[in-house]
């Protein structure tokens, strides 16, 4: 008799059952509303990485203004522990040659060594190899900058005159005095 009874709730509570499979359907629409929705959350987030690129490199052309540039990336670099080179995607066929500075919106990355048709070799400034004359924004002191090596990336004034006082601050920018390289172009800010 106890068999009978319990048939008779179990037939009772199919809603029971109905809402585990209901809910389990729902689980699964939400499970696939979800990757739709990561996918469009990452296309957005390209679009907002080349949406901040373009404005990075508007911003660039303003203040390059007088001179005619090529937007370009880095593809390749090469570092080994006495030098580094960078290679960017446009090269000849784009106007780019030998001697060419190189410049992002924080000022002079480097100096082309060579160029294909497509692609082109830069020198940057922080390489140990390279060294660029500049002058201390404050003072107008003509110096000389040079890459050192390690990991702080960073440049090295050399030939200051003994009576230049060094501001904390002062921006270091292309003298002008090597002909590829127009007077003005900022380096970096002296620490």
């Amino acid at each position: 008799m106890e068999l009978l009874h319990l048939e008779i709730e179990w037939n009772g509570n199919t809603a029971f059952f109905e809402d585990v499979n209901n809910l389990r359907e729902e689980n699964r629409n939400l499970q696939a509303r979800n990757r739709e929705l990561q996918e469009e959350l990452s296309k957005l987030e390209i679009v907002r990485a080349e949406n901040a690129i373009l404005r990075a490199y508007n911003d660039m052309i303003e203040m390059f203004q007088e001179y005619e540039t090529v937007a370009a990336h880095v593809i390749n670099k090469n570092i080994t522990n006495l030098s580094e080179t960078i290679i960017i995607n446009v090269g000849t066929d784009q106007g780019v040659h030998a001697n060419m500075p190189v410049i992002s919106g924080e000022g002079l990355v480097g100096v082309v060594l060579s160029s294909t048709n497509n692609t082109a070799k830069v020198a940057p400034i922080i390489d140990p190899a390279s060294s660029v004359s500049a002058r201390i924004s404050t003072s107008r002191d003509t110096v000389i900058t040079r890459g050192m090596l390690g990991n702080d990336r960073n440049i090295r004034l050399m030939h200051i005159p003994t009576d230049t006082e060094l501001i904390v601050g002062d921006n270091i920018e292309t003298s002008g005095l090597r002909r590829s390289i127009s007077k003005r172009i900022e380096n970096r800010n002296y620490n």
